[in-house]
């Protein structure tokens, strides 16, 4: 009976342990447009940095302004009021300014049609379905987002897990 509780005691241990899996570039996009779906309260004339600061529920969306499409992001405002999803106050404050928004990759992209074409067909960097087919390997890797944890106090720490983390990859 000691041995079975024991056994039991150390497998417990063992399984905590054990890293969870990985996430794909296909869950963060799906976590994204989940908080896209949100109902934030919105106020007429926020700048859009604004509305993410306001709204602590949206710390975990991640951001992007292309800065070709959008050279001062504090020139866009929000137009209405009440209580809405991000995705519509989005469509709605990008869409007066000429610009949209778009989920790539977990991020959430603000840019215009030129820039949403740029995201969608990566052909230009080499890296798309087609291109990696003959790499499988390599695919699977880099459909394996990284993260790395930074600390400001150690940086030289972080540098060398990412370096660490690069030379396992190749």
């Amino acid at each position: 009976m000691k041995t079975a509780f024991l056994l039991s005691a150390f497998l417990a241990v063992l399984a905590s342990r054990q890293d969870p899996p990985k996430e794909t570039a296909a869950d963060l996009d799906k976590r994204a447009t989940d908080s896209l779906q949100r109902k934030v309260p919105v106020v007429k004339g926020l700048t859009l940095p604004m509305l993410f600061f306001m709204n602590k529920e949206l710390h975990d969306v991640r951001c992007y302004a292309d800065p070709v499409a959008i050279t001062k992001l504090d020139d866009i405002k929000t137009a209405f009021e009440g209580e809405v999803s991000l995705n519509e106050v989005l469509q709605k404050t990008l869409k007066a300014k000429g610009l949209l928004h778009l989920v790539w990759q977990g991020i959430v992209v603000l840019t215009d049609e030129k820039g949403r074409k740029a995201f969608e067909q990566t052909d230009w960097t080499g890296l798309t379905e087609k291109a990696l087919q003959d790499h499988p390997d390599l695919a699977k890797k880099l459909d394996t987002p990284l993260t790395v944890e930074w600390d400001v106090y150690k940086p030289q720490d972080s540098l060398k897990a990412l370096s660490a983390w690069r030379v396992r990859r190749g």
